[in-house]
């Protein structure tokens, strides 16, 4: 017996002339719309699940709070160092006085690694 012919038999209605599948019974649509919605907050109200991820969310709002405060804080900070005037830098002048004042410091350090200037030999 091939497809064909198993669908043609199961089509085929009963012989005592009742209907292949039971017929259910009328039901308003309201009351089982109202009694699947009960049924279904039921399920939520029962589900632990519920508030375990209400409390993760809860952490993670307050967790991003925090970050949107810190990145607020250093945000500030940054355009107030922008604003801030850059020190301004030395001239070549400005440096080589400064070399010059710092020179007698540096001698014994000249004269350590044998840059001491020789002693002058007079000839007369």
């Amino acid at each position: 017996m091939d497809i064909q012919d198993r669908i043609e038999e199961r089509l085929k209605p009963a012989p005592n002339g009742a209907p292949l599948l039971p017929i259910a019974p009328a039901v308003d649509p309201i009351q089982q719309s109202l009694s699947l919605a009960k049924e279904f907050m039921s399920f939520k109200s029962d589900n632990p699940m519920v508030d375990i991820l209400r409390d993760e969310l809860k952490a993670l709002r307050d967790e991003m709070k925090e970050e949107r405060a810190e990145a607020r804080r250093l945000q500030t900070e940054l355009r107030t160092a922008q604003a801030a005037p850059a020190a301004s830098s030395k001239g070549f002048l400005e440096q080589a006085l400064e070399f010059a004042a710092a020179a007698d410091k540096l001698k014994p350090l000249a004269a350590a690694f044998g840059f001491a200037p020789a002693a002058t030999e007079c000839s007369g």
